[in-house]
């Protein structure tokens, strides 16, 4: 059988386009089958022609390679097709490269996209493809899901991502022309950046034929995102629509979900461009359209690409009686208003969170708003988003009104249906009936889904009385939703699983009892302030306005990390070397040296094989217990060092070597009193640690940049704001507004606690103070401490500052899909940075990591004297520094208490009180009668802080 039917060239596509348009149908009519559908071709082949389709692809999941390596699988694959081209249907194989690379072309696990072996492999493997499937019309290339996207960090490449993608479409456009085959390259993405590297990709191709294809929406199948932006930027080259009639994202076809409206318009803004036809998935996990109310997608779908002046109105009428008779006109009454209605169910404000392929899903998916938000490609959503991130009694009001509304429509469809009792035959109304009853009872689900959730948040939020009693009724309506789903439908529901809600009404009430165990009212009042600061210091308009106000907060960052604005003295480090390891184009030094007269610090210094100086990176580490030796810190360190950048990871205080009693995390609680706060002292250790570098003549002293997360990170931006000779920066899951820290319920740590600084600055100006020198944010979109709304709006803040300097290109944020980490991704998107700006390496594109053995701790270990003085130690000198002698009478009493209580609140940065708002309340005697009384001072709506009153009975303590 010849390949000359539907596809019958390289460009069959364009020359089908020119005869489709006389007779007003599309020249590319098509259906997806996964493999399930394989199994019933007969049953395609007629619905095929039933709805005039003239092709199919073949979605094969992964599972492509056997038709083209295993004999028995090829030849069944070999029958399948050939009786898909007897029945004069085109057929495309769905293909995601790079894929399945041998060995030999990968090094550390990662491909080498340039070397001339992988185009030969390419070649070798799709001659195969082609020749034994000779009638394989062409293939459908997707570049994601995969092993080696060629636009991600698994490949190695001195391309750009657009040139990656280019050459990749250019080479499988030769070998489909060469095998007179049609390549349609599919541009499936999830992040704007990724579609801007297709599109450039796609216009870099130059001349050789081939088609685009690209889903309605970006991303994936949610019905309220904006159009897809590829369509429109690819001058006249020519694509296919990918459109899911079956509703992955909408049901499932388990309840109705008809969309003819949307579908006529989603064609006719491809009609716009250069639009050749469509393609539609008529089936998801197993679930076909095929015999269900949401069949009319099919229909429409159809009718639309064969008749361009067809109107949904005209599909419904012509549908509904071929599907169910005379006796159903009228029916989309019932049907009509569905699909807007799963809509509005399953999404919230058109933002795809609240359900998970349609199911219910667990809570760390509904967490993930930012990852899945559509403000990405249409940033009037901006604010949307964060109104759902960040909802209010408003926001929560609209959404449950948006699902009430939801609910009365599919009471109003499953009445509408009544009306046509005995119009139709008994089965098919039963099955409307029971969909229908499925779309209320899903409705009912959602909304309690949605009650529950951002009640949940509100109570994270504001922390009240009010606030947990709506939370805890919500949960109690949520688990009383389950009981009704299953009792109303079974256990086995679908999309509403009553074991799914009962589980993630579990995963609620234990966050819920997390955030209530916080102390609720000293963060609300960290709240409060920082919404008074917002009010009060205004973002600066001008660079001269930005410039006075930076003195200010600089000042501020100062004192809260050296209550009385001091820096320590610089004495002298005595630095050593204790040891030495080799690495691979790299060697490790065991370094030491102190930051303080006999206070040491201890860290392993990367520096690479060769003569230099090396720029270098200052790695402090924050908490993580296993410091300097955990995967992450040394993973860098040897990604650095071998890129040509020394890499000095600093031990932080309390952890592995200097895990010494009186290290321990909550001195830096009680050592304010004293002047002296945890984090201060590790900034200063990162400061001296810079001196050290500069004291190294492997090291160029004007190239020295810093980078660590959680702890590290808090570390990297102060180090940073402070220390000019810090050239680039990248903190890492921890930069966000201080609103959104206490927003967490979560106490956070003392090193997150400075005093005063909330009274002048935000992070967001913080992070100002290093413009205008490269700054890189990263964040966790799972990162439940560190939150993703706070670090965007943290780096919008920034950038204002940025932009003040005209030099918005030197800071950007970058948000991986993780929890608290900095991991593979984050490291290569460093990596990319710290190329650009402190190696003058040109772009900033992100560069592959290879695998590296990991050293013991016991290894990196750079032996501390014991000697070495503590964070307890320290405390005990500045406590003695101002030690006051004992009082001689009362008038010198008074005087050194004026000046002790001048040094406290400068110390903690007091704020001053107004008598009224301070209430003493008691609260009943002691057990231990004659001995004291317990009592409460109660200011304003801060909270209670406990005391207990001794009194002396006259005579003695009374025993």
């Amino acid at each position: 059988m010849g390949r000359c039917m539907i596809l019958a060239g390289a460009a069959s596509l364009s020359l089908m386009a020119g005869a489709a348009a006389t007779s007003g149908a599309f020249a590319y009519r098509g259906v997806a089958l996964y493999p399930q559908d394989h199994t019933r071709l007969a049953e395609i082949i007629d619905l095929c022609r039933q709805y005039q389709f003239n092709a199919v692809q073949l979605i094969q999941e992964g599972s492509e390679r056997a038709m083209m390596t295993a004999p028995e699988e090829a030849a069944r694959w070999c029958a399948v097709i050939a009786e898909l081209r007897g029945a004069g249907l085109a057929v495309h194989l769905w293909v995601h490269e790079i894929n399945d690379a041998p060995e030999a072309l990968l090094r550390d696990g990662y491909l080498d996209l340039d070397s001339p072996a992988v185009e030969t492999h390419l070649e070798k493997k799709y001659h195969q493809l082609f020749t034994w499937q000779p009638e394989l019309s062409g293939i459908v290339l997707t570049q994601y899901e995969t092993a080696f996207p060629v636009f991600q960090n698994r490949v190695e490449s001195v391309r750009d991502q657009p040139a990656r993608i280019a050459w990749l479409i250019r080479l499988l456009a030769r070998i489909c022309r060469e095998h007179d085959r049609q390549l349609i390259v599919r541009t499936f993405a999830y992040r704007a950046e990724e579609y801007e590297w297709f599109i450039e990709g796609i216009n870099r191709v130059g001349e050789e034929p081939f088609t685009v294809m690209c889903k309605v929406v970006p991303w994936d199948f949610f019905p309220d995102f904006p159009h897809n932006p590829v369509p429109a930027r690819i001058g006249r080259r020519e694509f296919i629509q990918e459109h899911d009639l079956a509703g992955e994202y909408l049901g499932q076809s388990r309840i109705p979900a008809c969309m003819p409206d949307r579908i006529k318009a989603w064609m006719e803004h491809g009609a716009q461009y250069h639009m050749v036809g469509a393609v539609g998935r008529i089936s998801r996990y197993r679930n076909s359209i095929v015999g269900t109310p949401s069949e009319v997608n099919l229909a429409a779908f159809s009718r639309f690409l064969s008749d361009r002046g067809a109107t949904p109105q005209e599909v419904w009428r012509d549908w509904s009686r071929a599907r169910y008779g005379a006796g159903a006109a009228g029916i989309e009454k019932a049907l009509g208003p569905t699909g807007d209605i799963v809509a509005e169910a399953l999404f919230a404000r058109g933002f795809y969170f609240l359900n998970n392929h349609s199911r219910v899903p667990s809570l760390g998916y509904i967490d993930r708003i930012a990852y899945y938000s559509p403000a990405q490609f249409d940033p009037s959503r901006k604010r949307d988003e964060l109104a759902l991130r960040y909802p209010d009694e408003k926001v929560q009001r609209q959404v449950l009104a948006e699902k009430d509304g939801a609910l009365a429509r599919a009471e109003g469809c499953r009445a509408a249906l009544e009306g046509f009792a005995g119009r139709l035959g008994e089965s098919d109304y039963r099955q409307l009936a029971a969909q229908l009853n499925n779309l209320v009872w899903t409705c009912r689900a959602w909304r309690a889904i949605a009650d529950a959730y951002f009640s949940l948040r509100r109570f994270v939020l504001e922390h009240d009385g009010a606030a947990k009693a709506r939370m805890e009724g919500a949960l109690a309506g949520l688990r009383a939703a389950a009981d009704a789903v299953e009792g109303a439908l079974g256990p086995e529901a679908f999309p509403a699983g009553a074991a799914e809600m009962r589980q993630l009404a579990e995963q609620m009430s234990d966050l819920g009892r997390r955030a209530d165990q916080q102390n609720q009212p000293w963060l609300m009042q960290q709240r409060r302030l920082a919404a008074d600061m917002k009010g009060k210091y205004p973002a600066s308009r001008t660079l001269g306005e930005w410039q006075r106000n930076r003195q200010e907060i600089a000042a501020a960052v100062l004192r809260g990390l050296y209550p009385g604005g001091r820096m320590p003295e610089r004495t002298p480090l005595h630095a050593r070397v204790t040891g030495t390891l080799s690495g691979e184009g790299y060697h490790v030094e065991k370094v030491m040296f102190e930051s303080r007269p006999g206070f040491w610090v201890v860290g392993n210094l990367y520096l690479p094989d060769g003569e230099g100086p090396f720029p270098a990176m200052v790695n402090p580490i924050g908490h993580w217990g296993a410091g300097k030796a955990v995967m992450q810190v040394q993973s860098r360190c040897m990604g650095l060092a071998r890129r040509g950048v020394a890499a000095l990871a600093l031990e932080t205080v309390g952890a592995m070597e200097r895990a010494a009693p009186g290290n321990d995390h909550d001195v830096g609680l009680a050592s304010v009193l004293v002047g002296q706060t945890d984090v201060g002292v590790q900034v200063w250790d990162a400061m001296r640690a810079v001196d050290y570098l500069q004291s190294r003549p492997e090291i160029d002293a004007n190239r020295i940049g810093s980078t660590g997360v959680s702890g590290g990170g808090l570390i990297t931006l102060y180090l940073a704001a402070l220390d000019e000779r810090i050239v680039c920066a990248v903190p890492v899951c921890y930069v966000v507004t201080y609103d959104s820290l206490w927003s967490t319920g979560i106490w956070h740590c003392v090193c997150s606690h400075l005093p005063g600084l909330l009274t002048r600055a935000d992070m967001g100006q913080v992070a100002g103070l290093i413009a205008p020198r490269p700054l890189l944010f990263m964040h966790g979109t799972q990162d439940d401490m560190f939150l993703t709304w706070g670090a965007q709006l943290a780096y919008r803040e920034a950038r204002e500052v940025y932009g003040r300097y005209g030099a918005e290109e030197r800071i950007g944020i970058f948000e991986s899909d993780c929890p608290h980490d900095y991991n593979q991704e984050m490291r290569e998107r460093m990596y990319g940075f710290v190329g650009k700006w402190l190696q003058g390496a040109g772009g900033e594109a992100p560069q592959a990591e290879a695998a590296y053995a990991l050293r013991s701790e016991e290894a990196l270990h750079c032996g501390i004297a014991r000697e070495s003085l503590t964070l307890r130690d320290l405390a005990k000198q500045e406590a003695e520094g101002f030690a006051l002698p004992a009082p001689a009478d009362l008038g010198e009493w008074r005087r050194q208490r004026a000046r002790i209580l001048a040094r406290l609140e400068e110390l903690l940065a007091a704020q001053p009180l107004e008598p009224a708002k301070v209430k003493v309340e008691m609260t009943g005697p002691e057990a231990r009668p004659g001995r004291s009384e317990r009592l409460t001072v109660r200011v304003a709506e801060e909270g209670r802080l406990p005391f207990t009153f001794w009194k002396l009975r006259a005579g003695g303590c009374g025993g």
